[in-house]
């Protein structure tokens, strides 16, 4: 089993998607993929996302152990950004 993954709910209270990642790294890119073409889509009014850990028989979740840094917080202390084409940003 993995022990990180992905979840995403489109318009909540809407059951969720989750997605495998292998690394904090990993998901954090594959939440800000899904929230740029998110944006393209006019049926979508809401979202969330955010990763999860398998820990003690349940999914929590992640933050970094050693900061207690959230996902974001630690992308953005790791430098992490995706570099979202022109097209996506103008139309966005």
């Amino acid at each position: 089993m993995n022990k990180l993954r992905v979840y995403n709910i489109i318009n909540p209270p809407n059951q969720g998607e989750r997605y495998p990642v292998r690394n904090p790294k990993h998901g954090f890119f594959l939440i800000e993929a899904m929230a740029y073409s998110q944006l393209l889509d006019d049926s979508i009014d809401s979202n969330v996302f955010g990763l999860e850990i398998w820990e003690d028989n349940e999914w929590t979740d992640w933050y970094n152990e050693e900061t207690g840094e959230d996902l974001d917080e630690y992308a953005q202390s790791e430098g992490w950004k995706l570099e979202v084409p022109e097209a996506i940003r103008k139309n966005g």
